[in-house]
């Protein structure tokens, strides 16, 4: 007698090399991009335009290679093999990116005269280069996360999205300190990209041989995810699991999600919502580098201090949401965590007034000791930036979740191009319009009120999902609230 072949399960756990190769990835991505933001700082100048297009060049990239790149490859069950020919690839290209940025002068200084010098038309033709130039890398870069997330979890997305996006968003925080305080001081600029290339090596064969002799995943067929499901964020066609996907024992039907999947016009507005609140986090992600940048001094020490304590912040929201995920997720704790944000962003200009302050008594304080005076500044940064970044940390992987409407891998791609989309046009305007116009403290205040009103918005599409009318009635209340809050701060000057 013969039995059914038993489908597929995903992982319940997530094993030892999958976390190794996503850590020493985060790595090398952040060693690349601090490689390449230093390059065309020698092209561009260090002014906040040339940071905020290097930034939304990148990100566009990997939004581009996780939407269109990755879940493709996700759904053909390969992923193992597929993961170490992606981190193979970022790492031939990488290394031959850097040249090619170092003979750029002579482009950009012709577009410059041809253009008019600091125009909008400059701006944008300086945008599609890098874009162009940065696009195969990154795209290569983003297709990662939902092929290994496919790998790990067919099925339902939940913990090992989380852990995975946590142990990667670490290795960043690692590339970005190894980048900033030890190679480029040490070995230069093409010794780190060779240390990033070498990473992706690395990487790239511990995926191949742990996936060498294994059965690749059964892949989704096509017929099993609706195409509207790929194709727009829009699509009113109902969700399915894939019929080769199988719970992990021991998990309850329907445990990861405490409400009905969305659909139609609700699925599209919660889209739209995961990619303004990406707005939001690149919006204070760049009012925070210049407002730390002006009170510690704009080296590439600070800069470095500045990211990897949000780095850090990301990774540790991440990793903490990962044992909620189990029990559920819902619209209204996104709204939770959005409005944990909210508020804790407007106690903090309370904070951010008094920065000079403390940075004068720590100078005084540390005199001649630099190391003790940057130690006390990674501290402070550390007190005043880990809070708010994990809650942008623990956001993604719920967004993810309750975006899903296939294949773990599909859902992962998919959240992670509408965030992206969200961070780039937040970079963007920041860096060209909100910072230069309204300061650090206006654009943070924007920022703040725009989480709120994300929040909001999720507790009304929630209604009927778990959101009760008390509970929105008091999401209102607090917005009246934190925006009193964040008026009733001190003021900055407005040119900082």
């Amino acid at each position: 007698m013969t039995h059914p072949q038993q489908p597929p399960r995903s992982e319940p756990w997530l094993p030892a090399w999958g976390a190794f190769c996503f850590f020493i990835s985060g790595a090398a991505g952040l060693l690349y991009e601090v490689v390449w933001s230093k390059q065309l700082t020698y092209l561009l100048g260090s002014s906040l335009h040339a940071v905020a297009t290097v930034v939304a060049a990148f990100l566009g990239g990997l939004a581009l290679g996780a939407r269109f790149l990755g879940v493709p490859l996700a759904r053909r069950g390969t992923g193992g093999r597929v993961y170490a020919l992606l981190e193979l690839g970022v790492g031939v290209l990488g290394v031959i990116l850097l040249p090619i940025l170092r003979g750029l002068e002579p482009l950009v200084g012709q577009l410059y005269r041809s253009l008019g010098g600091e125009s909008a038309g400059f701006g944008a033709a300086r945008f599609a280069l890098l874009f162009v130039l940065l696009l195969p890398p990154t795209a290569l870069m983003g297709a990662t996360l939902p092929v290994l997330v496919a790998r790990f979890e067919r099925d339902w997305v939940g913990p090992a999205l989380a852990r995975l996006y946590a142990l990667n968003t670490l290795g960043a925080v690692l590339g970005t300190a190894v980048a900033g305080f030890v190679l480029l001081p040490a070995v230069g600029l093409a010794a780190t990209t060779w240390v990033a290339a070498s990473s992706n090596l690395v990487a790239a064969l511990v995926a191949w041989r742990a996936s060498a002799g294994r059965p690749p995943v059964a892949a989704t067929p096509a017929s099993e995810i609706p195409a509207s499901a790929v194709s727009s964020a829009s699509a009113s066609a109902a969700p399915r699991v894939p019929a080769t996907a199988t719970r992990p024992a021991g998990r309850p039907a329907g445990r990861l999600s405490r409400s009905e999947p969305l659909t139609g016009p609700g699925y599209a507005m919660f889209a739209a919502l995961v990619a303004l609140s990406g707005f939001a986090a690149l919006a204070f992600q760049i009012a925070w580098v210049r407002l730390f940048g002006l009170v510690f001094g704009s080296s590439v020490y600070s800069f470095s201090a500045v990211l990897g304590v949000y780095l850090l912040g990301l990774a540790i929201g991440s990793a903490a949401v990962a044992r909620f995920m189990e029990r559920g997720v819902s619209l209204a704790r996104f709204a939770r965590l959005q409005w944990a944000l909210a508020v804790v962003a407007a106690l903090e200009l309370f904070a951010f007034s008094r920065l000079p302050e403390w940075m004068y008594a720590m100078a005084e304080r540390a005199g001649p000791r630099w190391g003790t005076l940057f130690t006390w500044e990674i501290g402070l940064t550390g007190a005043l930036l880990l809070a708010p970044c994990a809650l942008l940390g623990a956001a993604f992987p719920v967004a993810t979740r309750l975006l899903q409407r296939g294949d773990g891998g599909h859902a992962a791609g998919f959240a992670y191009a509408m965030n992206t989309i969200g961070t780039i046009g937040g970079s963007l305007f920041a860096g060209f319009f909100a910072v230069p116009s309204w300061g650090v403290q206006g654009t943070h205040l924007a920022a703040l009120l725009l989480s709120a009103g994300i929040a909001v918005a999720t507790l009304l599409l929630a209604r009927g999902r778990g959101a009760t009318r008390k509970e929105l009635a008091l999401a209102l209340g607090a917005l009246v609230v934190v925006s009193a809050v964040a008026v009733a701060a001190p003021r900055w000057d407005p040119s900082s």
